[in-house]
């Protein structure tokens, strides 16, 4: 895929997509054939998507947003110029968690 033109690569999110044109179709498919690589990556591709898919009935509980939202802490009066972002904390238990930093706080949704 170094050496391959990224227009190849317009052509399989293209094709994903159902949005390409029988003329590039025909051109991706000749490549694919031959070009290893670019196969791996297309079929990652595909794999991809399917496991988005998979993921669609799952949604978030009703009192999701309020939730998030009665956790962030209030924002100041006066804001300073910036906000500086810092990596998010580390899970050192191997646990899963979601951080949201918000004016230099991290606020945990997860425990």
């Amino acid at each position: 895929m170094k050496t391959c033109p990224e227009e190849l690569i317009d052509y399989m999110h293209d094709y994903l997509d159902g949005d390409i044109t029988s003329e590039n179709e025909q051109k991706l498919k000749h490549h694919l054939q031959q070009c290893e690589e670019c196969q791996h990556h297309f079929h990652e591709l595909k794999k991809a998507i399917a496991f988005v898919q998979s993921t669609s009935h799952i949604s978030a509980p009703d009192d999701f947003t309020n939730k998030v939202m009665d956790r962030l802490p209030k924002e100041k009066k006066k804001v300073g110029r910036r906000r500086e972002m810092a990596p998010p904390p580390s899970a050192a238990d191997g646990g899963c968690s979601i951080h949201l930093l918000y004016d230099r706080k991290c606020v945990c949704l997860m425990e």
